[in-house]
Formats: structure tokens, C-alpha cells, sequence
């Protein structure tokens, strides 16, 4: 295998070069999927499964580096790797991942014809619509949610760091995740 110009990858998320970006994430995408995609149908999924954890751990890493909390200790292959590996035991034990980001980007798509995998400009419009709202929610709302969404800590773990009892953390993030939904939905709707 040859070996890829990772430092580039990252590069290419930072500056926000849709072409770039396209390409960094093709890449990483060939690069990466194949043990993904190993990972997730030798352990009760399909091919559909495997290629949306793969675009959910994309979004996870596009995230972390746009909001500056990506630290490279490792290839990015096996932080994709990780990242999906979680992801895939959430959905297997039942759990609704972070955001429900691939629910979202169906919805905002279903008016809009078929997706491509990495319209990253479409998601774009996504995190500054999300960021919108999370900034217009009850401070106790956009700390647990946020929260969820940038740490890699357990939920055990957020709720101490946020001073809250892990019960009232769960049921907060519960609350809180449905109203953002809601005003996703809303919000798409009027704009589609």
C-alpha cells in the first residue's frame, strides 16, 4: 500500500477546499473502508452499514479538525478505524449515534434527488444550520449536547465534568437531542 500524505488530508479539511476535501475524503475512503467494511459485515451488518459508519466516521474526523480538537497520534486510517469500530457498537447494542447525523442528511436530501456520499457544501449548510439552533437552545441544552458531540469520553465521564448526575445527564441529552431534531426538521422543511 502506498503511503498517503495524511498531514495533506488534514490540510485539505482545514482550509475548507471543497475540491480538496472531495478528494482527501476519496482517498482516505479507498484507503480506509476496506477493513471498515471487514469490521462491520463480520460482525452482523451489510455493505450498506459498512459504507454509512464509513461516512459517519468522515463527518467524525471533518468535525474534530474544523472544531480544532484533532490530535494525530496515530495513521488516520486508525483513527477512522476506531471511530467506525464505536460507532458500529452503538447501533449494534441499540444506541443512537451522536447527532443521528445520516438521519439528517436523508432528510435533507429526500427533496434534492440522490445523495453523493462526500457533498461535503450540503454539509456544510448542515453544521452552520445545526450550529444556528444549538446557539439559539437553553444553555443547559447546547452544554449537553455539545458535550456529546466533541468528546470522546464516556457519558459517565461528561456528566461528572458538567456537575450534573449521569441520570439527569442522560435524560437532559435525551430532551435535548429530540428538540434539536425537531428544529432541524423545521428548519429543512421551510428551506427545501
Amino acid at each position: 500500500m502506498l503511503q498517503k500524505d495524511e498531514d495533506g488530508y488534514i490540510a485539505a479539511i482545514k482550509s475548507g477546499d471543497e475540491q480538496a476535501m472531495s478528494k482527501a475524503f476519496r482517498e482516505l475512503r479507498l484507503e480506509c473502508g476496506p477493513s471498515i467494511e471487514q469490521h462491520v459485515l463480520s460482525n452482523k451488518g451489510t455493505l450498506e452499514d459498512a459504507e454509512d459508519i464509513m461516512q459517519e466516521s468522515l463527518i467524525a474526523l471533518y468535525v474534530k479538525v474544523k472544531a480544532g480538537g484533532f490530535e494525530r497520534t496515530g495513521s488516520l486510517c486508525g483513527f477512522l478505524f476506531s471511530v467506525a469500530k464505536n460507532k458500529w457498537s452503538n447501533k449494534l447494542r441499540g444506541k443512537k449515534v451522536a447527532l443521528s447525523v445520516t438521519d439528517v442528511l436523508q432528510m435533507l436530501y429526500k427533496k434534492r434527488g440522490n445523495p453523493t456520499p462526500l457533498d461535503w457544501a450540503e454539509y456544510s449548510d448542515l453544521l452552520a444550520a445545526a450550529q444556528h439552533l444549538l446557539d439559539g437552545m437553553p444553555d443547559n441544552c447546547r452544554m449537553v449536547i455539545k458535550s456529546a458531540m466533541h468528546s470522546w469520553h464516556s457519558k459517565e465521564e461528561q456528566s461528572a465534568d458538567l456537575g450534573i448526575t449521569y441520570a439527569n445527564y442522560l435524560q437532559r441529552l435525551s430532551r435535548c437531542r429530540k428538540k434539536l431534531r425537531k428544529e432541524l426538521e423545521n428548519y429543512f422543511k421551510k428551506g427545501a
